[in-house]
C-alpha cells in the first residue's frame, strides 16, 4: 500500500513537468490548468494518505520535502521548460514549416490566411476560380486573371491550406520581412513560430526567444 502511494505521489509530481516540456505546445495551453490542478490534488490527497498510513517519521519528512521541492522547481522554471516545449515543438516540425515557409514566399498574392476560414478576400477568389473551373459553369466570374493564373492560384491556395494543417499551423499573416505561424490563440493573445528574414528579432511580438536559423518562438 505505502509503496503504491510513493509510486502515485511521484505520478503526480512528474506529470506537470511532462506536460509543460513535451506535450504543451503540441496540444494546448488551456489544458495546464486543469492537469497541474488534478496533480495538485491528487498529490495533497496522497501525501495525506501517506501520513495516515505510514508511520515511519523520516520517511514522511523526506516524502514532504521531496514534493515541496519538486513544486517549488516547477513553479520557479516554468519559463524554462515553456522554452524547452517551443525548441522540442520546432525540431520536430522544422522541415514541414520550413516548406510551408518556401510555399509562402514564392506565392506573395496570399498575405494570411486562416484554417477554416468561412470567408476572406483570398477565400473568396479561390472559390470563384474553383467554380469557374467547374464544367458546369457556363459564365464568368473573374475577367482580370488568365486561366493558367487561376490555375497557379487554385493550386497554391490548396497547397498553403495543407501546409497549414499538416504543421499544426491554424493561420498565418506575413508583416513586412516577417512570416507569423500562429499555433495558438486565445482572447488576450496568440503565440506561435516567426521566420525572419533578416534574421532580426520579430518587431511585432512582446515576448521571442531564438528557435533556429531565422526562426523565433513568439508571444503577441
Amino acid at each position: 500500500m505505502k509503496t503504491v502511494l510513493i509510486y502515485l505521489i511521484g505520478l503526480s509530481i512528474i506529470i506537470p513537468y511532462i506536460y509543460t516540456t513535451i506535450f504543451q505546445t503540441a496540444i494546448s495551453f488551456l489544458w495546464f490548468f486543469p492537469i497541474c490542478g488534478f496533480s495538485l490534488l491528487g498529490l495533497v490527497i496522497f501525501l495525506t494518505v501517506y501520513f495516515i498510513v505510514s508511520h515511519d517519521t523520516r520517511k514522511k519528512i523526506v516524502i514532504t520535502f521531496i514534493s515541496l521541492a519538486a513544486v517549488s522547481i516547477f513553479l520557479f522554471t516554468r519559463h524554462y521548460q515553456m522554452q524547452t516545449a517551443n525548441n522540442l515543438y520546432f525540431k520536430y516540425r522544422e522541415t514541414e514549416l520550413t516548406k510551408l515557409i518556401s510555399e509562402l514566399s514564392s506565392f506573395k498574392e496570399i498575405h494570411s490566411l486562416r484554417v477554416n476560414e468561412k470567408a476572406s478576400q483570398y477565400l473568396d477568389k479561390y472559390t470563384k476560380f474553383k467554380e469557374e473551373a467547374s464544367e458546369s459553369y457556363n459564365g464568368s466570374l473573374d475577367t482580370t486573371a488568365t486561366p493558367e493564373e487561376k490555375i497557379i492560384y487554385i493550386q497554391k491556395f490548396e497547397l498553403i491550406e495543407k501546409g497549414l494543417s499538416d504543421t499544426g499551423v491554424y493561420s498565418f499573416i506575413t508583416l513586412d520581412d516577417e512570416t507569423y505561424l500562429t499555433i495558438e490563440g486565445w482572447v488576450i493573445g496568440e503565440s506561435g513560430y516567426v521566420y525572419c528574414e533578416d534574421v532580426q528579432p520579430p518587431c511585432y511580438a512582446k515576448v521571442w526567444n531564438r528557435v533556429g536559423d531565422k526562426w523565433f518562438w513568439f508571444y503577441k
